[in-house]
């Protein structure tokens, strides 16, 4: 019996907390911050939510949710995401060998022209080294992805807000 009140409570807190969340403007979503399970019962704690999304379910509400926290959780940012999380070790290799087609799949999502490609390339060549010469090895495949994603879309909205877009 506990536990059925213990269930309501949390959903009822749950839903209350999903529809008083103003969404934020794109430029400054994180996917792993501000959706899935993380996102709901962490609104105000950017660690938890991330920690939270990862330790529950491998951050798979994170990237594909659309009904905790719909407002969050669409757009490029997010497709950038869900894409560097089921393609990140093909991106990657890209990033080693400085092109590809995954590398070059992630740059038209967040709409990157021709011009500001090979310097956005390079610059997320050396966030993937930075990251290599840390403790890359014990991090999970979630966390580098978390890693790498908030490098790009970091780029994107200073550096290369002209030639490439996160709306």
């Amino acid at each position: 019996m506990k536990k059925i009140i213990a269930i309501f409570v949390t959903s009822a807190l749950l839903s209350v907390s999903a529809f008083a969340k103003k969404p934020k403007p794109e430029s400054e979503r994180n996917i792993w911050v501000d959706c899935g399970i993380g996102a709901m019962l962490f609104k105000d704690t950017a660690w938890a939510a991330v920690t939270s999304n990862i330790t529950w379910d491998l951050g798979t509400t994170a990237t594909f949710s659309h009904m905790s926290s719909e407002n969050n959780c669409q757009g490029q940012t997010a497709d950038a995401a869900r894409f560097m999380l089921q393609n990140y070790a093909l991106v990657e290799e890209n990033l080693i060998y400085g092109e590809g087609e995954h590398l070059s799949a992630l740059l038209d999502i967040v709409e990157c022209d021709k011009t500001s490609r090979s310097e956005m390339s390079q610059l997320l060549k050396s966030s993937l080294k930075t990251n290599l010469s840390g403790d890359y090895e014990a991090q999970t495949l979630m966390q580098n992805s978390v890693y790498l994603h908030g490098k790009l879309i970091n780029a994107v909205n200073t550096k290369f807000a002209s030639s490439c877009s996160a709306s």
